[in-house]
């Protein structure tokens, strides 16, 4: 195992999983990793028996990653989402929030993996969370054998608590630089590229970001300024409505279709085909424009993830 790797992996992995926890709570989280290396097989046995929510993704091409949360704070995460204070118990009726949970934040984290060593195949095959199992399923739930690392996290005043990323070695043996079969002959980061990458992720070089309406607001942390350029399609949606094929045939100039829209009801704005925001219709510079009135609530957000 290459420990410089494997710290590269957990600490990308980790803050980006959070990053998406920020925006779809608006709290700020801080976060430290402990034994970022890798743990031992016993020690993920501890942690199985102290982390009884487990939020696990299969990888395509081989391997499986999952974050493990204590009870109370994966409860703390579905009330807030839900709006409900002081959650403190996951009832059957949660599981669908918090597979959305799941979905974002292990979806951020292998996006920051496949974006760091340049790997499209590092793509998500199937999400799932779970509790209530008993500390021998988790073994079975991730795949042997794995490692992993032990991490603290807070959000004041809603979180001071402990968590757990593990993932199989077949998963960290993928990693360009981790010497696995799947290894390019040479890395594809160099020794100085590397400390470069570890030290951008010391806690202490974090700016400090203030939080609005979609959470925190401000300089983002470096390593997402490796997706900050990607292009995503924007649209301005009227209305929406089902029409039969017969009527299409039918279409000429003047014919009028209802979009199902109230005069005076805001327009939404999907991104990717995802529901982001609503807002009024403006001229500007003789052109139609968009001005933002309502960010979506995080129950929304959620749902446009799946």
């Amino acid at each position: 195992m290459n420990a410089d790797a494997a710290k590269i992996v957990v600490d990308s992995f980790v803050q980006n999983g959070f990053d998406a926890l920020e925006v779809l709570l608006g709290l700020s989280f801080s976060h430290d990793v402990q034994d970022p290396a890798g743990i031992s097989a016993e020690e993920i046995g501890n942690i199985a028996e102290e982390h009884g929510v487990w939020m696990r993704a299969k990888i395509i091409g081989g391997g499986s990653v999952a974050l493990v949360f204590q009870l109370p704070d994966a409860a703390k995460l579905v009330g807030l989402l839900d709006s409900v204070e002081d959650k403190s118990e996951l009832e059957e009726a949660d599981a669908t929030m918090l597979q959305g949970i799941a979905e974002a934040v292990l979806g951020a984290g292998i996006a920051s993996i496949s974006a760091l060593f340049d790997d499209q195949d590092v793509e998500l095959e199937g999400v799932e969370a779970v509790w209530g199992r008993g500390p021998a399923g988790l073994a079975e739930f991730i795949g042997e054998p794995a490692t992993g690392a032990r991490l603290s996290f807070s959000a004041e005043p809603h979180f001071d608590g402990t968590a757990a990323l593990v993932y199989t070695q077949a998963f960290e043996a993928r990693m360009p630089v981790a010497g696995g079969e799947g290894a390019a002959e040479e890395p594809l980061v160099s020794d100085a590229e590397m400390k470069d990458i570890l030290e951008g992720f010391t806690p202490d070089d974090e700016p400090d970001r203030a939080v609005g309406p979609l959470g925190p607001t401000g300089p983002l942390p470096d390593n997402l300024s490796m997706i900050m350029d990607i292009e995503l399609t924007a649209v301005a949606r009227l209305g929406k409505v089902e029409i039969p094929l017969s009527e299409i045939l039918n279409f000429g100039p003047g014919s009028i279709i209802e979009v199902g829209h109230m005069i005076g009801e805001p327009v939404e704005l999907l991104v990717n085909d995802k529901l982001i925001a609503r807002g009024d219709v403006v001229v500007v510079d003789e052109k139609f424009g968009l001005r933002i009135t309502e960010i979506i609530s995080p129950q929304e957000r959620i749902e446009s993830l799946r």
